[in-house]
């Protein structure tokens, strides 16, 4: 299969950046070194402009 884009990294970039792409009608890849995607033990705070951007791409809590 040809891909319009190939995405290095599963993290919430990429994988955010994946789900854009895919929502305009991009056939996208990405590649994640890891078997699989799991908690790591880290946290992760969104500020109010964050949460505005993930709303926008229709990706927020409702």
């Amino acid at each position: 299969m040809k891909y319009d884009f190939i995405i290095a990294g599963g993290g919430i970039a990429g994988l955010t950046t994946a789900i854009l792409l895919q929502k305009e009608g991009f056939r996208v890849k990405v590649l994640e070194r890891t078997k699989e995607l799991k908690e790591v033990g880290a946290g992760l705070g969104l500020g109010a402009n964050a949460w505005k951007g993930l709303a926008r791409l229709e990706m927020g809590i409702p």
